[in-house]
């Protein structure tokens, strides 16, 4: 019966993709939409598959451990439905009566809790909303996840393809079919519900900007926000200071483009100076530090097996800049070619090396000044270094790194294609053939 119900929603959300304008390119080809589709929701049962056959204990195992946690909450929907709708909603559920449910879970409640939300409610939530439909069918949740994911990685291209007279190909490529992004991102995990909020967020923005004042636009700002605030609120931390840089290079022009750069990310500090001093529980430079003692004694407790040493991150402004060059360090290029115990790390550690090729190649033939959208570019930018900053400075597990920069990638390629001059590439590339072919 799984099989069955896998199918019919995997039909549906295809009807769906044929029938919405919102999932129309004019220069790609349905058939390619529809296939990257099915693509997606092979790659999240295999997923799936991987989690069922190389992790034994399913309450460790992300894809299952909040999918059996969220059955517990969708069985009181039988027998106490204003309790499942408080769970799910999170109204006034946190009081003695809800115990006799959150206990039940292994995963509500943190092994290092800290005074964060845990965006693991989220997807225990997630998965006991489509509970509703899937009659209790794992892959099913897949199918549901893969088109969420999927309808983010639309909005994303949608938003960036403004900016490419041609190329869409390349744009098209590296937003959805990186390996990395297509495979994490269409299992039953948080990074496919980051990929959805960040496009619905940005497309809607866009919409916006351009004047299209309706009242779906807003909606979805709205709802987007709420989920990453809920699911990672360091993205949102790492949008901040993006969006703000491509407003003010928008409305001001390049002229002078690093000082705005500099002086955006000033007042950013500057403001985050201000609020630490007036509200000590917010200060980020603690919360940093915490998230990395909470995260390390996690891992040692679950005795990670991809586990690295990091550098002890204090809460003080030295300590955070001297660690940004070794948190990058191991958020672009971990696993590195010397940590080769799994086809998984092979696989990624290729995959690192091919986007470092790329932004070398990017830097070489790099576009004209007036040539390059330097909005969009700094914002991909930043958004980048901010949030790979982040996850490299709190994460000690490498399995973690390589989800957590899932949402990144498809931003860090973009900004690749935004300042790559093709044309150079292409005539290069002709000069060596010939010279190849003489020898």
């Amino acid at each position: 019966m799984e099989i069955l119900f896998t199918i019919i929603y995997t039909v549906l959300f295809l009807l769906i993709i044929s029938s919405l304008n919102f999932f129309k390119f004019p220069v790609i080809a349905r058939w390619m939409i529809l296939s990257v589709f099915l693509l997606k929701v092979f790659a999240g049962i295999m997923v799936g598959y991987v989690y069922t056959h190389y992790y034994s204990d399913r309450s460790t195992a992300d894809v299952f451990k909040y999918f059996d946690d969220s059955k517990v909450m969708f069985d009181s929907l039988h027998k106490h439905p204003a309790d499942y709708v408080q769970m799910l909603f999170g109204i006034y559920n946190d009081n003695k009566h809800f115990h006799q449910y959150y206990n039940q879970m292994h995963n509500w409640y943190r092994q290092y809790e800290s005074n964060l939300y845990n965006d693991s409610h989220t997807i225990i939530r997630f998965n006991a909303f489509i509970r509703i439909f899937s009659m209790g069918y794992y892959n099913v949740h897949t199918v549901f996840m893969c088109f969420l994911s999927f309808v983010g990685l639309v909005g994303i291209f949608k938003t960036f393809s403004t900016y490419f007279t041609k190329n869409w190909g390349l744009l098209f490529s590296v937003i959805f079919l990186v390996p990395s992004v297509l495979f994490w991102g269409s299992g039953v995990l948080k990074e496919g519900l980051l990929l959805f909020a960040l496009g619905m967020l940005l497309y809607s923005l866009k919409k916006v900007s351009e004047h299209k004042i309706t009242f779906w636009p807003f909606v979805w700002i709205a709802s987007s926000f709420i989920l990453l605030m809920y699911l990672k609120f360091y993205i949102l931390i790492a949008l901040f200071p993006s969006i703000a840089i491509y407003l003010l290079v928008t409305k001001t022009g390049n002229k002078q483009v690093l000082l705005k750069y500099f002086s955006v990310i000033g007042m950013f500090i500057l403001f985050e100076i201000i609020t630490s001093l007036l509200f000590p529980q917010y200060n980020a430079l603690k919360i940093l530090a915490m998230k990395q003692r909470d995260f390390i004694g996690l891992s040692n407790f679950m005795n990670s097996k991809s586990y690295f040493p990091i550098h002890k991150l204090e809460p003080t402004i030295w300590s955070l800049v001297s660690n940004i060059p070794h948190a990058l360090y191991n958020t672009m290029l971990r696993p590195t070619f010397s940590t080769f115990d799994s086809g998984f790390k092979i696989l990624t550690a290729i995959e690192n090396a091919g986007i470092m090729l790329l932004i070398l190649i990017s830097f070489l033939f790099i576009k004209k000044k007036s040539e390059i959208h330097y909005p969009m570019a700094l914002f991909t930018l930043t958004f980048v270094l901010v949030l790979f900053t982040v996850i490299g400075l709190v994460t000690p597990v490498t399995g973690a790194i390589v989800r957590y920069k899932v949402p990144g990638i498809p931003f860090l390629l973009i900004f690749c294609l935004l300042i790559i001059d093709m044309d150079k590439v292409e005539t290069s590339w002709k000069k060596l053939k010939q010279k190849m072919s003489k020898h």
